[in-house]
């Protein structure tokens, strides 16, 4: 690796999400004790029924902007081996913070709407046939309790660096701590990295499958691989050469290709087929594991093939 410790560490942060919802369940004992009754067991299993019925869309959509909001939090962050916690390199930052804040704006709408909704929510389920006399007013909180039960928070910290490690310890204690911080972030490094052509991998092993056995691809094979080119640069905060190479060779020999452009041409086919199973060997050998089993084309298509052999 080019760059120190110290130099990596600067261009990342440490990024964790929360995201709080009511999850519109409840444990019923009476019936639990139920069925543990009838079938003469124990402890068997727990019945949480639904209070709300399945076309509550005021809810739904607050649930799926909760998914939104987790699914970008992963797509421009990093593995870091640690529960809540993921890299946020410094690069795509704004990038970041700008669409969490529109996307928490969102969010809040939608709750405030739910809860506008809500009363009406609960009548439908009180009169539905799908709770029955499972229905009971109690297992519903109150619109100010429901309030509490949403919530965001982002939170973004410095990463570890044993240079600022400063806390009033011998020094013999003190070295050996940031000898230990140093190991963390050598192997946190390592794993963003693996993070970062774990991604490119899996999508460039797609394409190269459905290039070789399938004369149509799917439009959004090739189109998320160009979408990942352009965004992995800006995830590769430790500058490592090699997985400099490999994003460099993905983005000029894959990056420009359109779904459309390999439906219309068996040539352009072939060779972007080509040239993914070649990255993909490079990918392969810079995360440690052997190569994936090498594509072998239909014997109709080897000729095609060799154009670009």
């Amino acid at each position: 690796m080019s760059k120190t410790i110290a130099d990596v560490a600067s261009n990342v942060m440490l990024c964790s999400l929360s995201i709080s919802v009511w999850k519109a369940r409840k444990f019923d004992d009476k019936i639990t004790a139920e069925v543990d009754r009838t079938h003469k067991v124990a402890d068997a299993g727990r019945y949480n029924k639904r209070l709300l019925l399945r076309g509550a869309e005021s809810y739904n959509e607050v649930t799926r902007i909760e998914g939104e909001m987790r699914r970008h939090w992963e797509k421009f962050t990093l593995n870091y081996k640690q529960d809540a916690v993921r890299l946020l390199p410094t690069l795509i930052y704004m990038d970041f913070v700008e669409q969490a804040r529109r996307l928490r704006e969102k969010f809040e709408v939608a709750v405030a709407h739910f809860l506008t909704d809500y009363p009406n929510l609960v009548e439908a389920a009180r009169n539905s046939e799908t709770l029955g006399p499972l229905f009971r007013e109690e297992d519903y909180p109150t619109e100010s309790q429901l309030r509490l039960k949403f919530a965001v928070r982002l939170t973004i910290l410095p990463f570890p660096n044993a240079e600022h490690f400063g806390v009033s310890l011998p020094e013999d204690v003190l070295v050996s701590l940031r000898s230990d911080i140093d190991k963390h972030v050598e192997y946190s490094i390592k794993a963003a990295n693996n993070d970062i052509v774990g991604r490119l991998y899996e999508a460039v092993s797609k394409l190269a499958s459905t290039l070789y056995v399938n004369e149509s691809p799917r439009l959004d094979v090739a189109n998320n691989v160009r979408s990942l080119c352009a965004l992995l640069p800006k995830l590769n905060f430790s500058g490592d050469p090699e997985l400099n190479r490999i994003l460099d060779e993905a983005e000029h020999h894959l990056g420009n290709l359109s779904g459309a452009e390999l439906k219309e041409s068996p040539f352009a086919r072939a060779q972007a087929a080509s040239k993914a199973s070649e990255i993909e060997s490079m990918m392969a050998a810079f995360m440690g594991s052997a190569p994936a089993p090498a594509y072998t084309p239909a014997r109709a298509e080897t000729s095609q093939l060799r154009l670009v052999a």
